[in-house]
């Protein structure tokens, strides 16, 4: 049992420190925020994304996806094997193809690895 004058102590040691004062921000107007500063590279993104799914042969989509992409840089993930193979075999022409239909994004390189499994993490 802390008797007065330890009370006293602990409320003179603290009261020097300021209270953080409390505010609030509606979600909403954070995620308008986010958006409206993100929104051309979000823009490009969802571009890029739409024009891979037109590139890419149907027989291909289910074996390789978009990963990443960053300084021109794509990264593209791809089932090990004849699926990763092909991709990297038709890695130039994929290049040419989303540079022209895609020109604001700038994409130099096309990186591949190979698609990590869901129990592999």
């Amino acid at each position: 049992m802390q008797t007065q004058d330890e009370d006293r102590l602990l409320r003179a040691s603290t009261q020097w420190q300021r209270k953080p004062k409390a505010f609030e921000v509606r979600l909403g107007d954070q995620a308008k925020q986010f958006l409206q500063r993100h929104q051309r590279q979000l823009t490009k993104n969802a571009s890029l994304v739409d024009v891979w799914d037109q590139v890419v042969p149907a027989g291909m989509k289910p074996y390789c996806r978009l990963e990443t992409f960053h300084g021109g840089v794509l990264t593209v993930e791809a089932t090990p094997g004849p699926y990763m193979h092909q991709l990297q075999m038709m890695q130039r022409e994929l290049i040419a193809e989303l540079q022209r239909r895609c020109p604001r994004v700038s994409i130099t390189k096309l990186r591949i690895n190979p698609m990590k499994m869901e129990n592999e993490e």
